[in-house]
């Protein structure tokens, strides 16, 4: 459905953007007057302190007795217990009083609210994946799956990373890991990247400058995804991110991961959905690629498969969190 054909007015803002040292502070320019203009009964705002004009925003509706939702993944980029983080959690408790009712990504984000001592109502509101595409495309991407694996890896177990090239998604640690599974001389196995970025050409010569076999650059894919999530056996995920571990566990792979995002202590359960690695940890994380080659479909992989499929398809999806919206939303008018 295009932007033009939703059954509803709605008005595009842009958003302007400035960092002023460790944080982005962003606000959009006219939103005061197409507010005042709509006049709505609930305001909904995105959990971000930095955004200037949510400020406003909520401050206009509690002197109006609007109600204020707060959708909030709870992850921040500062590293913990710096100074930076203890500051904007300073901000951000005050931010987030200013709701009505707090609905979280994950039960890690919510643990993190209580223990900011955050007064507002809060309520763990899954993110997930949007699964209605999948039951008209389902054959067509299983036979493109079928085709890649063929070509590129047939009778080997592959790994695979979808996501941005940048620092902070550690793909350098999922390479040098995977060197000491080529190293190992394990069984026959694949590392399929795919994605873009700036940090795309130095990973590329590290891999040529350590002569690392089987690994297979894709690019950046946006259609046609899903099949090489579907031809892939494991999904690491070395740095930040979480979307795309919901991806990934639908088409029965098993992920490999860190902390993440928070959404993470959801999805990937310790030998129950995936294995989890110390952070930043290469030898942590290789043992975890090698556990997951040398268990290599038994019948417990099998169970972790079906059971982070089934975290998908009854939870972590568009459908139950919309449901849950409309919940909130219901509840708060009364």
């Amino acid at each position: 459905m295009g932007l033009t054909n939703y059954p509803f007015n709605f008005h595009i803002l842009e958003n302007y953007e400035k960092k002023v040292g460790p944080y982005k502070l962003r606000w959009q320019r006219n939103y005061f007057m197409e507010l005042k203009e709509f006049n709505p009964d609930i305001v909904i705002v995105l959990g971000q302190s930095g955004f200037i004009s949510n400020w406003v925003i909520m401050l206009w509706a509690k002197l109006r007795n609007k109600k204020i939702i707060i959708w909030a993944c709870g992850w921040d980029s500062q590293k913990n217990k710096s100074l930076a983080l203890l500051f904007k959690n300073f901000i951000s408790k005050r931010y987030f009083n200013f709701a009505d009712l707090i609905l979280l990504y994950s039960t890690t984000a919510k643990k993190k609210f209580e223990k900011m001592d955050i007064k507002s109502h809060m309520e763990v509101c899954f993110n997930g994946i949007e699964l209605d595409y999948y039951d008209n495309s389902m054959d067509k991407i299983e036979r493109f799956a079928k085709e890649i694996k063929d070509e590129y890896a047939e009778n080997k177990i592959t790994f695979l990373y979808v996501g941005g090239i940048l620092k902070e998604k550690r793909v350098d640690l999922l390479v040098k890991s995977y060197q000491k599974i080529q190293e190992a001389r394990l069984k026959d196995s694949q590392l399929w990247i795919i994605g873009d970025g700036p940090e795309l050409n130095n990973i590329k010569k590290y891999v040529a400058n350590n002569n690392i076999k089987d690994v297979v650059f894709f690019g950046r894919i946006v259609d046609g995804v899903d099949s090489y999530f579907s031809a892939a056996d494991f999904f690491v995920l070395p740095g930040i991110g979480g979307l795309a571990l919901n991806q990934a566990l639908y088409w029965n792979n098993i992920c490999i991961c860190a902390d993440a995002d928070g959404t993470e202590n959801d999805l990937v359960i310790p030998n129950i959905t995936g294995y989890r690695f110390n952070n930043g940890d290469v030898n942590s994380l290789y043992t975890m690629m090698k556990k997951a080659i040398d268990e290599f479909d038994t019948k417990n992989q099998k169970s972790m498969r079906e059971k982070g499929r089934s975290l998908i398809i009854n939870r972590n999806n568009v459908d139950v969190m919309v449901s849950h919206f409309i919940q909130s939303f219901r509840n708060l008018c009364g």
